[in-house]
């Protein structure tokens, strides 16, 4: 009965620039060889410098005008809908809920809360 053995290799290390002229020296190369080898190599490209300043891009944000229906519902209950409605409904399904709350005289929980209520979005950061 034969058994076999696997061999794990160490992992290699990553090569230096000291190795790789250790190895053009072990193959005989000279002084001036290696010299004339490096300024034969076209030039490195230089890393772009951090003290340029990047543009970054602008966002402007521009507040909308309430619909009558969402101005009456701040009017009512003092506080305007919550940053997931205004962002994840459509202006007429925002207006369609403010009237029927509005209707009801009862605010949406949701947005009555919502400024004590955290998420774990970055939507908190707009009721602090």
């Amino acid at each position: 009965m034969s058994t076999t053995s696997k061999h794990q290799e160490p992992p290699k290390k990553k090569p230096t620039y000291e190795d790789f002229f250790q190895n053009l020296r072990d193959e005989g190369l000279t002084q001036s060889q290696l010299m004339d080898l490096m300024n034969s190599l076209p030039p490195i490209e230089t890393i772009p410098s951090h003290s340029k300043q990047q543009q970054m891009a602008k966002v402007r944000l521009e507040m909308a005008e309430l619909s009558p229906s969402v101005q009456a519902y701040l009017d009512l209950f003092g506080h305007e809908p919550a940053a997931e409605a205004e962002k994840y409904l459509t202006p007429m399904e925002l207006d369609r809920q403010a009237q029927e709350a509005v209707g009801k005289g009862e605010p949406i929980p949701e947005w009555r809360d919502r400024a004590t209520t955290k998420t774990g979005t970055l939507l908190d950061n707009l009721y602090k």
